[in-house]
């Protein structure tokens, strides 16, 4: 599987799945329609959610509060 290469489409289409949970597919689909995001993107995403990348794990926060 390739690495992705575009961080701004990447946030757009978690932002995305984040809507898809809340608000159903129909207004995921909206919002990355307005961000842009190329519609064989968007159906991939929401139409086959096996085939999704896993997202990389953010960065754990120390806890002295120093940042890693």
């Amino acid at each position: 599987m390739k690495d992705r290469t575009n961080a701004a489409m990447e946030r757009d289409v978690n932002k995305a799945l984040v809507i898809d949970a809340l608000l159903g597919p129909s207004h995921a689909w909206t919002y990355m329609e307005y961000c842009k995001v190329p519609p064989y993107v968007i159906l991939r995403v929401l139409a086959e959610p096996e085939l999704r990348r896993i997202a990389a794990p953010l960065p754990l926060a120390r806890q002295d509060g120093a940042s890693a």
